[in-house]
Parts: C-alpha cells; sequence; structure tokens
C-alpha cells in the first residue's frame, strides 16, 4: 500500500483557519507554538491537514482520531500505527505526504533562485551528474538538478536521516521501469516544482495532485547500491 498528495496550501486557507487547539495533538501543539513565523506555521498545519485528509481516505475514522508524532529525529510518525508509515514535505506554496505499509520518504521542493546551481550541484551531486548537468541549458539544468535535490532528500527522509550533503553525494542513480523502480520523480512545469517518492512498494502507488495540472514528467529510477 502506497499513497500520496500533494496539494496547493492557497487552497487550503479555508480550512487551515478553523484548525483549533482541539484539532492537533499536544505534541503538534507545543510544536506549532515554537514556530515564531506565520508561513512556517501555515506550512505545518498544511502538512498536518493533508496527512489526515489522506489517513482517513485510506483507513477510515475520523482526522482528529489519528495522531502524528514525530520520532526522536524528528521524523514524522503515527502513533499507535508501528505498520504505517509517513513522510511529509512542504516548500512555498506547496506540501505534499506520503503514506505506505514499507518506510517512505517524499519531498516536494520548489525552483527558486536562492544561489546558482552549480554551485549546490557541486556540493550534492556526483561526478557523473555534474557531466550530465553542464551539457543542458540553463533552464533545463536548473530542472533536473531540482529533481535531483528532491530524489536524494526523499531517500534520506525514507531512510529516517536528517539532510546530509555528504550522503547526498554519494548516492547513484539509473533510469529504470515504472515495474522496477524503488524511485519516481515528477516536475509540475507550470508550477515550477518537482516532487520525489522513495519506497520499495511504488509498483502499488496511487497519487492524487488535488487541484493542480498533471506532471509535465515523470522519471522511474533505481538506486545502485
Amino acid at each position: 500500500m502506497l499513497r500520496m498528495s500533494l496539494a496547493a496550501i492557497s487552497m487550503m486557507d479555508s480550512t487551515l483557519a478553523h484548525i483549533q487547539d482541539a484539532d492537533l495533538s499536544s505534541a503538534e501543539n507545543r510544536r506549532l507554538a515554537s514556530m515564531a513565523h506565520p508561513r512556517r506555521r501555515r506550512q505545518f498545519l498544511a502538512g498536518r491537514l493533508l496527512s489526515r485528509r489522506l489517513l482517513t481516505e485510506t483507513y477510515g475514522g475520523n482526522a482528529t482520531g489519528w495522531t502524528i508524532a514525530a520520532d526522536p529525529a524528528g521524523k514524522p510518525v503515527i502513533a499507535g500505527h508501528t505498520d504505517i508509515h509517513l513522510s511529509i514535505s512542504h516548500s512555498a506554496d506547496y506540501v505534499a505526504c506520503a503514506i505506505a505499509s514499507v518506510p517512505v520518504g517524499v519531498d516536494v521542493e520548489y525552483l527558486v533562485a536562492r544561489r546558482s546551481t552549480d554551485e549546490l550541484a557541486q556540493m550534492v551531486c556526483n561526478p557523473q551528474e555534474l557531466s550530465a548537468l553542464i551539457e543542458l541549458s540553463p533552464l533545463d539544468k536548473d530542472q533536473q538538478f531540482l529533481e535531483l535535490w528532491t530524489l536524494k532528500e526523499a531517500w534520506l527522509k525514507r531512510s529516517g536521516q536528517a539532510l546530509d550533503i555528504s550522503q547526498m553525494r554519494d548516492l547513484q542513480w539509473i533510469s529504470e521501469s515504472a515495474m522496477n523502480a524503488d524511485a519516481a520523480t515528477w516536475y509540475f512545469q507550470h508550477a515550477g516544482i518537482a516532487v520525489s517518492l522513495v519506497c520499495a512498494a511504488l509498483t502499488d502507488i496511487k497519487s492524487d495532485w488535488g487541484q493542480l495540472a498533471a506532471p509535465t514528467r515523470i522519471v522511474w529510477r533505481k538506486l545502485i547500491t
């Protein structure tokens, strides 16, 4: 079992505005209270809302009956359900979540010019990836790098690890058929975002893009170990 959802947070604002303390667990309320920046609070609430929607659609029950906590490393977990794995990611106005019966990692990133792609690529890409990127136009290079970044961060999340640049650089992937892949990346040109999912159960995936237009590109991959 593998389910994934992606949504624009701005389309959830009317619901987010009505979330109350009683809708969240005590741990979630404490974590929310520690967030000073309004955008970070909004992203946190959107991740919780989208995750609970996915859980109730898949398993039933009431949204408030699902308690989302965090393990010692900060990875979200579903209290009382060690058989259900959860991953949440957000970037700018977008939030993604995935649930599975096996470990899963999801990452969404928005294309923004914070630092040059070349500078970041030197930090997280292996020699083969750098060689491929250098042949591309600036626009294609930005897109391909964004896909690689989300792919590698999703792998770290699946492994329960924090962001680790050195490990990201060591990861190597090859293109694969959907049947044999353990990772997938979707690129949404209209939104300027990439979404990657890493999970051993990809053949059982059901994806929901909400009100977003369908992705313009999808790549199935397999990790080389």
